[in-house]
């Protein structure tokens, strides 16, 4: 019985070297009506200075639905992404702050005296805005996971976004633009062999001029275990003088620009083979930025940001 076991650890052993050594093609294979459930989950800590220094730490909590709508004859594919909630909590100096949207589009932001509960709203106030952040988009993205176009859904318009603290809902900006650090394309145009190296630039969805100051990545084919192949990924940028904006949601957001910062990321990502999708990964991102926050209605307040992030990031079939 022992030298039966023995054997089949060395088959085991001798099939895993030997898939170690073949090309494989890491390439999405999306099927029309595919679907899963992608949740990322992690924790933002850090110091913000504006002038006063406030320790942050953050947990995060996103869900969203994601479909594949059709697969276009170049290969591409589009896919429907729905949102189902996300969960901002954690304290902002001495004081709990919140940034919570529910499944079906309620929203909850407090931090100090400042709250806000569209639960509260009458219903002609309350249902365009449930309608807003509960809206789907399209995504179109290549073979290898480059997003192509966007057709995001319509913003929120109503006067009611006013009333929302400008403290959470910055903080939901900044931590939403890290999550969108997150989805990368990471696959190399051809088949790779264990220990083999790519390269991408990827644009920066967070900043409104997303092609300015792609985010450089270095890939390396780490592993094979049994039907998943394991992606190292490591990326630096640097950056001083250029005024970047990042993306609002409405117009009477206030107006967040980096003029300097760094960025460091460092993630492995599992591509499931039989699959064909990149299933699971893990993401440390650290840095610091500087910049200023502009009011609607006030003058700009120059700020720093130190972070550092931990971030699961997995699709649920």
């Amino acid at each position: 019985m022992r030298c039966r076991v023995a054997a089949l650890f060395a088959l085991a052993a001798i099939a895993t070297q030997a898939r170690a050594q073949e090309a494989v093609r890491l390439t999405l294979n999306l099927m029309p009506g595919g679907a899963a459930s992608r949740v990322v989950t992690g924790v933002i800590k850090g110091e913000w200075r504006s002038p006063e220094p406030l320790p942050v730490k953050l947990e995060v909590r996103v869900s969203s639905y994601i479909v594949v709508s059709q697969v276009l004859s170049n290969g591409d594919a589009v896919i429907t992404v729905q949102p189902q909630g996300f969960q901002l909590k954690g304290t902002v100096g001495d004081a709990p702050l919140e940034w919570v949207i529910t499944a079906d589009g309620d929203l909850r932001a407090c931090w100090r005296d400042r709250t806000f509960d569209s639960r509260q709203l009458p219903q002609e106030a309350r249902t365009p805005l449930r309608k807003a952040l509960t809206a789907a988009y399209e995504v179109t993205i290549s073979p290898q996971g480059a997003i192509k176009s966007v057709k995001a859904p319509e913003s929120v318009k109503a006067d009611i976004w006013k009333e929302v603290p400008p403290e959470p809902k910055l903080a939901h900006k900044i931590a939403q633009a890290l999550l969108q650090t997150l989805w990368l394309p990471l696959l190399p145009n051809e088949p790779v062999k264990v220990g083999n190296r790519w390269s991408v630039n990827v644009p920066l969805a967070m900043f409104e001029d997303e092609t300015s100051f792609p985010l450089p990545l270095n890939c390396t084919f780490a592993r094979t275990e049994g039907d998943e192949a394991h992606i190292a990924v490591q990326g630096e940028l640097k950056g001083e003088g250029a005024e970047l904006a990042l993306k609002r949601v409405h117009v009477s957001d206030p107006k967040v620009t980096v003029q300097r910062g760094q960025l460091q990321l460092s993630g492995e990502v599992v591509f499931v083979l039989s699959l064909g999708v990149p299933q699971r990964a893990h993401w440390k991102l650290s840095g610091e930025v500087a910049g200023a926050v502009t009011p609607a209605e006030g003058t700009p307040q120059t700020f720093s940001f130190r972070f550092e992030a931990d971030f699961n990031d997995q699709l649920l079939f």
